[in-house]
Order: C-alpha cells, then structure tokens, then sequence
C-alpha cells in the first residue's frame, strides 16, 4: 500500500511539472539528481532519529552513530574496492534508469510511459538468460514474445508517439529489469548485513547507491540541460520566489522518492523480485488511471489492447516463476 500510494503520487507529480503541456518544468534531471543527493542525507537523518528516539541516545552520540556504514556487521570490508564491486553497478544502472524516465515525461504520455516501462520483465528475463539465471525453453519464449507484442501495439496506438521520448523510456526499463535482480541479491544475501532488519539494510543500501546516482543524473543535467543558462530566463528561476519554489520541487520529490525507495526495497528484501514484479502490474493499471483522470490521456483500442497483451504476458512469466520456486 505504501509502494503503489508513494509510486503513483510521485508518477503523477513528475509528470505535472516535467511534461511539456503541462508545467514545462525545463530541468527534469537537475531535480531528479538533487533530489538523489538528498536521499544520501536523508539516509543518515533516519540513523540519528533512530538513535534519537528508539534507542533514547544523546544528541553527540546520536549524531557520532549516524553513519549507516556503522550498522553493517561486516565492518572488516569498508573500503572502496568493497563499494565498487557491491554498490557501483546498481548505483549506475539506477540513476540512469531515473533520468531516462523522468526526462521522457517531456516527450510522452503519462499511459504511455507506463505502457512501455512494463516492458522491464521482458529485459529481467533477457538477462537472466544471458546470466544462465534462467534455462531457454520454449515456454520462456513466449511469454517474452507475448511481452514483445504487447509493447508494439503499445506503441503502434499511442496518438502522441515521440521516437526519442520512447527511446528514453524503453531505456530505462532496460535498465530496471537489470537492476532489480542485483538489488535482491544485495538485501537478500549480503552476508554484511544483519539479519531480519530489512529496513535499515534498506537505508544502508540506499545510502551507498545515491552518491553515484546522483552524480550521473548531474552530469547529465549539466551536458544536456546546462541549468546556469535558465538563471534569469526561466519562469522557474527568474526570481528568489521562484527558486524558492524550485527548491520545493526537488525537497518534496527527493522526499518521497526517498519513502517510495525503501517501500520498494523492503518489499522486494521480505519477498522477492518476482513478488515486486507481480505487485507492479496492479499498479501500471492505477497509474494509467490516474493519467486518465488527471491529464486526460487519450487511449485508443489498439492502445488498451496492447497493454491487456503486455499484462498478460507479466502474468504468464510470474506464474512460471511462482511455480518454479514452489
């Protein structure tokens, strides 16, 4: 419930502010990179209240405590070398897979971007057969042939069709259905964290992804969007009111970014990917809702066709994983 209320309210914000006939925000990634940068702090602010309140510690030795590196119980192997190897990769593929997305809401549609973003276990199964996570079988096969269609006739009924905005969102669930096998195999068996504390393993891990996260989107902001050019020329930043509001902007979407995360995290740390996967599906449908609703989306039959088609298959595959597991 956290999840699917903290996912769409953050889906439906990025979209009223970034999308091109609606706010015309025109940094999508400079929020979405500051925002991450919050998130590493945010991270430490939930170790001094946990001190703070929980353990009823003082403010110097709450705030001496405060490092979530300093609940691990491996602290034999903090080092960079131990980053790199643990966190690098998923850090990467995140903040790539969150500035694709959030720069997409420019070009395209809030159903279609969610549309195309199911996608993700369609590449979640790819790289599992890469990985030999997963044995090829005829079955495999079509269930991703089934993923494959739905996509197209997504796309194919989309009135509002944007190549490079499809582009970014169809990369970003190429990113997602890779980093989310990795973010189960950190919560679920790094053996450095304690066991049955999967929200603080959740802060942990979040803490050690945002830096890298966030430089990426960044740099990014900066190549693409170069924000010093919108000082004086934007209604978003001509005036202290009006980088006063900016500054909301990336303080309420870091914020529940930073929630939405660890409802993601500790979902996927209690369950597993699959289960997260299975969820997802649900809440695709309350999204495309929501755009419905609140943009006035237009889905045309071939449009909603795909999406059954593309759901359909996303059922398919959990079912055959849910077996495999049982």
């Amino acid at each position: 419930a956290c999840w699917y209320t903290l996912s769409t309210a953050l889906t439906v914000f990025n979209k009223a502010i970034y999308g091109a006939e609606h706010g015309k925000f025109p940094a999508p990634l400079l929020v979405t990179g500051s925002g991450m940068l919050l998130q590493f702090f945010l991270c430490r602010i939930y170790f001094l209240c946990h001190h703070l309140f929980v353990l009823r510690e003082s403010p110097g030795v709450a705030f001496s405590k405060s490092d979530p590196n300093a609940h691990t119980d491996d602290q034999s192997e903090r080092s960079w070398s131990t980053w790199a190897k643990r966190f690098a990769p998923v850090s990467f593929m995140t903040g790539l897979d969150y500035g694709a997305s959030n720069l997409s809401f420019v070009y395209i549609t809030l159903s279609f971007y969610t549309m195309c973003k199911s996608s993700s276990p369609l590449f979640l199964l790819i790289f599992a057969f890469l990985l030999r996570l997963e044995q090829p079988s005829f079955q495999l096969t079509g269930i991703m042939g089934i993923i494959m269609t739905g996509v197209m006739m997504s796309v194919f009924g989309e009135v509002k069709f944007n190549a490079f905005g499809f582009f970014l969102v169809m990369l970003a669930a190429f990113l997602s259905g890779w980093r989310w096998g990795y973010v189960q195999l950190l919560l679920q068996k790094g053996s450095w964290f304690g066991k049955g504390k999967n929200l603080q393993n959740s802060v942990i891990t979040l803490y050690n992804m945002t830096p890298l996260m966030s430089g990426i989107v960044l740099f990014f902001s900066v190549v693409i969007e170069r924000p010093w050019r919108l000082v004086g020329n934007s209604a978003y930043f001509s005036t202290a009111g009006d980088a006063l509001m900016t500054t909301f902007f990336i303080v309420f979407s870091g914020t529940v970014a930073f929630l939405m995360v660890l409802a993601e995290f500790v979902l996927v740390a209690e369950t597993s990917a699959v289960t997260f996967t299975v969820a997802g599906a649900l809440k695709e449908l309350l999204t495309i809702g929501a755009g419905v609703v609140l943009f006035g989306d237009e889905i045309s039959a071939v449009n909603g066709a795909g999406l059954c088609v593309l759901i359909l298959g996303v059922f398919l595959y959990n079912r055959y994983k849910i077996k495999k597991m049982a």
